[in-house]
C-alpha cells in the first residue's frame, strides 16, 4: 500500500511543528506548506522547522487572495459598525479553502494543521463531525465551524487529543526550534499591520468623530470614529464622570453614533444569526440524544428547537440556549441567561456536548 502524502500547514510555531513530527512518526510522507498571507508575513520560523524536521517545504503566495477575502472584509465590517472574526473567515476561505484545494491539486492525500480540534465519526461511519479539542483552554473548534464538512474527510488534526502542556514537552524532547520560541496569540495581520492602518486603508470615514449617545438618544460625549468601538466594550469609550459604568450597547454607522448603556441596557438574550452553517447529521444526533436518550437517529428533521450550549466569542464560557433553525435559513438563539457583548458580525457557535451542531453570524 502506498504511504499517504500529508501536507502540513507549517507556520513554524510549536503546534504545527509538533503536528508535523507526530505525522512523521506515524509513518506518513509529510511535506510542509507555508502560506505567505501579507507583506511582512514571517516565514523564517517555518523554514527552520522544515529543516529541523527534514521535510520538503513549499511556500504558497496567497497575499492577493488574503487581502481580498479576509483583510478587506475585516475593514468593511468595522466600517459598518460590526465586529468581525477574521480567523473564522481565514479558516473557511484560505486554510481549508484555497490551501485545501492546493493540497488536493498537488496529489496530497490529506491536509493537516496544528489546530486543537477533532474530527469524529457520524452514525453512518463517515468522519465528518467537528468536535472540540480535548484541551478546554486551547480548543479552536469555534474558529472551525464554517469549514465545509465534506472537506473534513481529507483533514487531520494531530493535536486534537492533546493538551498544550504535552505539546510543549514534545517540542522540547524532539529539539524543535519552536520549543523555546515566543508564541503569537493575536490576529496575524492586525499584529503586523495594525487595526487602524487596515481599516483606514479602505474606509477612512470610519474614523470621523461623532456623538456618543445613551439609549434615549441624549448626547453624552464624542467618539473618535466607529472603527474604534465594539459592542460590549467598557474601557476607552471616552466618557467619564458618570455614576455607573457604561458599556457600548450598539453602533449606528449610518448616523455615525456610538450607543452606550449601563449593564442592563447592554445585556441581550434573544438574537438572530444569518449566513448559517447547520451540520444536519450533528443536529439529528443531538435531537435524538436529547429526546430519546442514547438511541441515535440522524434522520430527524432539523425543524423545532434544541437546547444547546452557545459560544459567542473565543474562550467565552458556553451559555445554555434554545436554538431554532428558521424557514429563511437563519438561527434564532434564546440564551437562558443574558450576555453582554452580543455583537453583530461575531459568530455564535452551538454545541451539543463536544459536537459542533450549528453556527452563524450574529445579525
Amino acid at each position: 500500500m502506498r504511504t499517504k502524502r500529508i501536507a502540513i500547514a507549517l507556520s513554524g510555531g510549536v503546534d504545527s511543528s509538533v503536528a508535523a513530527a507526530l505525522l512523521q512518526e506515524q509513518g506518513y510522507e509529510v511535506e510542509g506548506v507555508t502560506l505567505r498571507l501579507h507583506d511582512g508575513f514571517p516565514i523564517d520560523a517555518a523554514i527552520a522547522a522544515a529543516e529541523a524536521l527534514g521535510i520538503p517545504h513549499h511556500i504558497v503566495d496567497l497575499r492577493e487572495e488574503f487581502e481580498r477575502l479576509v483583510i478587506a472584509a475585516y475593514a468593511g465590517e468595522y466600517a459598518e459598525g460590526r465586529t468581525p472574526n477574521p480567523c473564522i473567515t481565514c479558516n473557511r476561505e484560505i486554510k481549508f479553502g484555497l490551501l485545501w484545494e492546493w493540497a488536493r491539486d498537488h496529489d496530497f492525500d490529506m491536509l493537516a494543521t496544528g489546530h486543537y480540534a477533532r474530527i469524529g465519526e457520524t452514525t453512518s461511519g463517515d468522519p465528518i463531525r467537528l468536535l472540540r479539542g480535548v484541551d478546554p483552554q486551547k480548543d479552536q473548534s469555534y474558529f472551525m465551524y464554517r469549514i465545509a464538512r465534506e472537506r473534513l474527510r481529507r483533514v487531520l488534526f494531530p493535536l486534537g487529543d492533546l493538551h498544550k502542556s504535552a505539546v510543549k514537552e514534545m517540542a522540547a524532547t524532539r529539539g524543535l526550534p519552536a520549543a523555546t520560541a515566543k508564541e503569537s496569540t493575536g490576529t496575524c495581520f492586525v499584529d503586523a499591520l495594525g487595526h487602524d492602518v487596515v481599516v483606514k486603508r479602505y474606509h477612512p470615514h470610519a474614523y470621523e468623530p461623532g456623538d456618543i449617545v445613551n439609549e434615549d438618544g441624549a448626547v453624552l460625549g464624542q467618539h473618535r470614529g466607529v472603527a474604534h468601538y465594539t459592542v460590549g466594550q467598557r474601557k476607552g469609550i471616552g466618557i467619564g464622570g458618570l455614576e455607573e459604568p457604561y458599556y457600548v450597547s450598539g453602533i449606528d454607522a449610518v448616523q455615525n453614533r456610538v450607543i452606550v448603556g449601563v449593564v442592563h441596557d447592554s445585556e441581550q438574550s434573544i438574537f438572530v444569526c444569518h449566513d448559517i452553517v447547520v451540520d444536519e447529521q450533528a443536529w439529528g444526533e443531538a435531537h435524538a440524544r436529547i429526546s430519546m436518550g442514547a438511541e441515535m437517529n440522524a434522520e430527524i428533521s432539523r425543524s423545532g428547537f434544541l437546547e444547546l450550549d452557545v459560544v459567542l466569542r473565543y474562550h467565552m464560557e458556553p451559555i445554555p440556549a434554545f436554538v431554532e433553525v428558521n424557514a429563511d435559513d437563519t438561527l434564532t438563539i434564546a440564551l437562558l441567561r443574558p450576555a453582554i457583548g452580543v455583537s453583530a458580525g461575531q459568530s455564535a457557535v452551538c454545541y451539543f456536548r463536544d459536537m459542533v451542531v450549528a453556527g452563524g453570524i450574529i445579525t
